[in-house]
Order: structure tokens, then sequence, then C-alpha cells
């Protein structure tokens, strides 16, 4: 966005900020751009003042929507991006004894709270991972890292490369009274 922005030649009203629970994440992400502010924090305390972010994105993060409403400016809108069923499911295949695939649902919360989906579109495809590394990298940047067990972890030893499926749905969400 930020270099969209300057090569449209807009006003530097555009500001950046980003936030995750992972130091490590935040310390790699911090490397690579140095025009968004990052921090460590989680989506329950946000490091934001209330009613200053026009447009939030939440990457397949644990939504508190509390924080999210009072985070948006008025207008504003929240993006999510979420795993659907089959995200990951060769993986999960691989280290969990039985897969269970579960319906696709809405968040209860987020409707009780009165949030509305604008709008939603799924992004699928395949993802080869062609070393152990990567098959390690992946596992530990996702809840399995620390759900797996030791047969799972033997299992994924054994593999030197995977075709996964990468599975998400983007929504942009209405904040309630939107």
């Amino acid at each position: 966005l930020a270099s969209r922005a300057e090569q449209d030649h807009r006003p530097a009203q555009m500001r950046l900020a980003g936030y995750d629970i992972s130091k490590w994440a935040v310390r790699a992400a911090a490397r690579r751009t140095h025009k968004v502010a990052w921090a460590v924090a989680s989506n329950r305390q946000p490091p934001l003042p209330p009613a200053s972010v026009d447009v939030l994105l939440s990457l397949f993060g644990f939504a508190h929507w509390p924080s999210f409403a009072a985070l948006l400016a008025p207008g504003g809108r929240l993006l999510t991006v979420d795993a659907e069923a089959g995200h990951l499911l060769e993986l999960r295949e691989v280290i969990y004894p039985e897969v269970a695939i579960a319906a696709e649902t809405l968040p209860p919360e987020a409707l009780a709270r009165g949030w509305r989906v604008a709008r939603t579109h799924s992004v699928r495809y395949p993802l080869l991972l062609e070393s152990p590394a990567a098959l390690q990298d992946l596992v530990a940047m996702t809840p399995h890292g620390h759900r797996i067990t030791a047969s799972g972890r033997a299992a994924l030893a054994t593999l030197t490369r995977l075709t996964v499926s990468m599975s998400m749905v983007m929504r942009e969400w209405l904040p309630p009274g939107a």
C-alpha cells in the first residue's frame, strides 16, 4: 500500500502499522520495510488508539471483535484472511492420525455483535515445499507447531517434499452500525 501511494503521488497521509504476537515475526517484517511501524501485540490489546484505523487487516489472527470495532474510524473496514477447511490438508494428514474437516461457518461472535460480511473471496492454490526445512518452517508458523505429537513430528521428518493445499477465505466486514 505504501509503495502504491508513492507511485500515485498521493499526499503522505497514509500511515501503516502492523503488529503480531510473535516477536520473531515482527523482527522479520521490520527488516523487510521501514515504511511500517511494527509492534509486538495481540488483537486483544492492540497498540493503536481507538477510532484511528481506516482499514484493519487480520491475517490468520485470533479475532477480538470488540477491539476491532474500537479501532475502526467511522467508515472503516475490517479485512480478514482465515483458513478454509482444506487448508494444509496434506500436512495435517501426515502429522495427525485423524483429520476432521469442519463445515465452513461465519464466526458466531462476530454476527452476535452486529458485524456483517460485505464481500467474500476464496483463494486456493497448491504450494510445493521442497525441503525438510521448508516443511518444519511451515509447521512452526502455524498452530500445528504447538499441537503436533512426537509421532506426528516423526512422520513429518520422513518427508523431503510435500505439496500442500493453500485454501483461504478473505472477508470484508462492516462493523456494527455501519
